[in-house]
């Protein structure tokens, strides 16, 4: 069903907003003047969706601050949701998750398994623990007997490689998209090199979400901050980059916050931005 919203005042009747980095502070909160800006651009009408490179477990404590119905695309548009219930879903094929199980073996990476909304780990070390605390939260299990074919057939959706900055930097060079037949490989964090569909990326299932809602990219704002952000960027109306993102980032965005994710940089934008007044594009 398509709903259309062209009917309110708004200029911008979406909002993708990307959690870490952007809406989360450093120590991963939502700041109350966030929190009060989103609600006072919904409450005129606009329509917010959460874009994250996180697995829904890991977004829904922040989905409950905000509005906890609310549309999320998650796993860098690997799986999109709304009111809890998928509607949108692309996995990795399943040679190309095998290719990069192998590599990561090879290179001894601790590597983040989301099968859907379950979390698996190569290992259960210090590495995995944290990324359960403070981007999962949820319990990381350890593959059983290290058996990667049943984890195959159930299906893999995204994997994560957790190392140091420097070296996702390094891996990133010596794993090329070429390698495999689908893949897309991108950071988040500094130190995450994700592996996810070629097939799906924020953009893609963003626009999938501007066709169900009836409003077209040019009354959308996209705001994020690594380079996982910057396809949805460059497909908004207006993409905005965080004080600070990357250079790559901010060089692909159409304007940059003055304030960081600490300083409630996404309030800034809204009252700058998403609460104007609708006008003819």
């Amino acid at each position: 069903m398509v709903i259309n919203m062209s009917e309110n005042n708004l200029k911008y009747g979406i909002v993708a907003v990307d959690l870490d980095g952007t809406l989360l502070t450093t120590d991963k909160q939502v700041s109350d003047a966030n929190i009060q800006a989103l609600k006072k651009y919904m409450d005129a009408g606009g329509k917010v969706i959460v874009s994250t490179g996180r697995a829904y477990p890991g977004a829904k404590k922040f989905l409950d601050v905000i509005k906890p119905n609310a549309p999320v695309i998650t796993n860098n548009g690997a799986i999109m949701l709304e009111s809890g219930e998928v509607i949108f879903e692309e996995g990795l094929e399943t040679e190309d998750a095998r290719r990069i199980l192998e590599l990561g073996n090879k290179y001894d990476v601790s590597m983040i398994i989301w099968s859907r909304f379950q979390l698996y780990g190569n290992r259960i070390d210090e590495k995995l623990l944290d990324y359960g605390r403070r981007f999962a939260h949820t319990n990381p299990q350890e593959i059983p007997d290290g058996d990667y074919e049943a984890l195959l057939k159930k299906g893999i959706t995204k994997i994560l490689w957790y190392v140091t900055e420097k070296r996702a930097k390094e891996l990133a060079e010596i794993t090329p998209e070429t390698l495999f037949n689908s893949v897309r490989v991108c950071t988040s964090e500094p130190m995450f090199l994700e592996f996810f569909n070629k097939k799906v990326s924020k953009a893609i299932v963003l626009e999938k979400a501007c066709e169900k809602y009836g409003i077209p990219s040019e009354r959308v704002i996209a705001v994020g901050d690594a380079e996982n952000d910057i396809c949805m960027l460059e497909f908004a109306g207006l993409g905005v980059a965080m004080a600070n993102a990357n250079d790559k980032t901010k060089k692909a965005a159409d304007a940059v916050t003055a304030h960081t994710n600490d300083e409630d940089g996404v309030a800034e934008l809204i009252e700058k931005y998403a609460m104007s007044a609708f006008t003819s594009l």
